[in-house]
């Protein structure tokens, strides 16, 4: 993810934090010093874990109701909320001062996000080309009528 320090940017959002896109983007942003506001994945409960501790997030989400019972377990030394299942990373997204959001959700599962962080008016940097291909005219059309620009990713 290329990253103009002229944006003043504060922090970010991670999704999809444990695969290749996502922990590449949080390497960058550990070595650019951004701050890693929230992050969200599956099932990879001993990543998140890991990632919460390294970046000192205030918010995880896992898309497994389950997995989110286990981190908010892993977790309850820290003051961090777990948010669980799609609609909590939807609420994860909005409870973010973060104005920018990398959505490395594979699949088809990637097209809520996508439309969840331009619901919420926030900049989106995009590496799941799903979201464009399943759905291309409604994401262009949400992202113009929030003035939300796509950074294309990967």
């Amino acid at each position: 993810m290329k990253v103009d320090h002229k944006d003043n940017m504060q922090s970010i959002v991670v999704l999809g934090s444990t695969g290749s896109i996502g922990t590449q983007t949080l390497d960058v942003a550990e070595h650019l010093h951004i701050p890693v506001e929230a992050i969200c994945a599956g099932r990879d409960v001993a990543t998140v874990e890991q990632q919460a501790r390294r970046f000192g997030v205030k918010y995880c989400a896992m898309g497994d109701e389950a997995a989110a019972a286990d981190l908010r377990v892993r977790l309850s030394d820290l003051p961090v909320r777990v948010f669980s299942g799609e609609q909590g990373i939807s609420e994860m997204i909005r409870a973010s001062a973060s104005e920018l959001v990398l959505n490395a959700i594979i699949g088809k599962a990637g097209l809520a996000q996508t439309m969840s962080v331009l619901n919420a008016g926030k900049q989106l940097a995009l590496a799941n080309k799903e979201s464009l291909v399943v759905a291309g005219e409604p994401v262009m059309r949400a992202a113009a009528e929030a003035g939300v620009t796509i950074r294309p990713v990967d």
